[in-house]
C-alpha cells in the first residue's frame, strides 16, 4: 500500500513485521517535493494514515501499555511511503503528476492519498487508486 502524504515514521513498532522481526514494513520511500529536506515525517498526518491502514500494536514491546490495543486494516501489509509535502506539511505540486511518485507506486498493489490544498482552493482531495 502506497500512502502519499507527509511521509512515515517506518522506525515506530507498529510498523514492524512482527514483535520478533524489528525490520519495518515500510519497504522503500520516496520525496517528490523539492523543498522537503528528509523522508521522514516531520508533521505526524502521513504516520497517521498509515497506523490507519497498517498499523500493528502487536508488535510493541510487552510490558508497553498500548500493546494489543490497535490494528489498521490491513496489520500485515507492506507500506511505501511517498513524502509529497515539505517538512512543515506544505504542498508546492499535486503528486500524483511526479513521475516519481508513479515510479515508486509500482511496490504498491494500492495507492491512497488524501491532503488539503489550502493554500490554493479551499477543495481537499482524496484520492485511491488499485493496479
Amino acid at each position: 500500500m502506497a500512502v502519499i502524504d507527509t511521509g512515515i515514521a517506518g522506525d515506530l513498532p507498529d510498523f514492524r513485521v512482527s514483535s520478533s522481526d524489528r525490520r519495518s514494513r515500510v519497504i522503500r520511500s520516496a520525496v517528490v517535493n523539492p523543498d522537503a529536506t528528509t523522508a521522514a515525517d516531520r508533521y505526524g498526518h502521513g504516520t497517521h494514515v498509515a497506523g490507519i491502514i497498517a498499523g500493528d500494536s502487536a508488535n510493541r514491546s510487552y510490558g508497553d501499555p498500548l500493546r494489543g490495543r490497535f490494528s489498521g486494516v490491513a496489520p500485515d501489509a507492506n507500506l511505501v511511503s511517498i513524502k509529497a509535502s515539505d517538512d512543515r506539511s506544505s504542498w508546492s505540486t499535486v503528486p500524483s503528476e511526479e513521475p516519481v511518485v508513479e515510479e515508486a507506486t509500482e511496490a504498491a498493489d494500492t495507492t491512497r492519498s488524501s491532503w488539503s490544498r489550502s493554500s490554493w482552493s479551499r477543495s481537499s482531495w482524496s484520492t485511491s487508486w488499485d493496479k
